[in-house]
């Protein structure tokens, strides 16, 4: 286990890598793969093995999808977030709902 971060907070990266005894690989630009393929190798697994968990769509699912990984989102957590974080929210949750129905239509095509 690995904690993958692009945070300008290092200090509390290390923190929070020190109190849950996991160690942590911090990457520039996600969802771009080199950051998320150095966190790979740093465990020495394959991204078929791997599963990225995160609360941003646009950066840590697309990430962990670009390289291969499983993903799994989950809900961000509440305050403390800027404007443009809260933004980014919005027009995620709007190309989630986008994915769903979509998923959900062809899904009814292909069994009526």
């Amino acid at each position: 286990m690995c904690i993958f971060s692009n945070t300008l907070k290092v200090r509390r990266l290390w923190r929070i890598s020190l109190d849950l005894g996991i160690p942590y690989v911090r990457g520039k630009f996600k969802p771009r793969r080199g950051g998320l393929k150095k966190a790979l190798n740093y465990l020495g697994v394959e991204p078929k093995e791997s599963v990225m968990i995160g609360d941003r769509l646009l950066t840590d699912i697309l990430g962990g999808n670009r390289v291969g990984m499983w993903t799994i989102l989950v809900k961000p957590l509440e305050g403390g977030v800027g404007i443009m974080t809260k933004l980014f929210y919005y027009l995620e949750r709007f190309l989630l709902r986008l994915a769903i129905r979509e998923h959900i239509e062809a899904y009814f095509r292909q069994n009526i």
